[in-house]
């Protein structure tokens, strides 16, 4: 029994796919400043007992961090394929993935941010533990959504 993909499910992977792209890309492409920006590392960082400073992107692992950003452009195009896509078949493993993928990233980020950085965390983690909240949350509905209606 073919089962199609509801409007909000395909919105849902549009928009997941949007996320991914605008935040991919920058840590792919340009990790060091791109944190910069958002907050993430300082611009400068002091030496300790010292009175030099080095700026803060000298302290980005750019391995892990375009890393990071190739898997979000990864997802990204998961998920555009999934918004092209017709049939609840088509997209069930994605989505099972995106569900998975943005709970544990939420946890991660919260976890981190609560007991193992040695500062605050920056507003921008906080906004990323945010958007993977919902991420996370509208996933996991839409694949109950589709349990739901799914004969057993």
């Amino acid at each position: 029994m073919d089962k199609t993909i509801s409007s909000g499910l395909r919105n849902l992977f549009l928009i997941h796919a949007v996320v991914g792209v605008l935040v991919g890309i920058p840590l792919w492409l340009i990790p060091g400043r791109f944190l910069l920006l958002v907050g993430w590392v300082p611009a400068m960082v002091e030496l300790p007992q010292s009175k030099l400073s080095v700026p803060g992107p000298t302290f980005v692992d750019e391995v892990i961090t375009r890393l990071l950003g190739a898997l979000l452009v990864a997802l990204a195009v998961s998920s555009f394929l999934g918004y092209r896509a017709k049939k609840w078949e088509q997209v069930e493993l994605v989505v099972r993935l995106e569900a998975v993928s943005c709970v544990l990233g939420c946890i991660s980020v919260i976890v981190t941010g609560l007991f193992f950085l040695d500062r605050p965390m920056p507003s921008f983690g906080w906004a990323v533990a945010a958007v993977l909240a919902v991420f996370g949350l509208a996933w996991v509905l839409a694949m109950r959504t589709r349990a739901a209606r799914s004969p057993v």
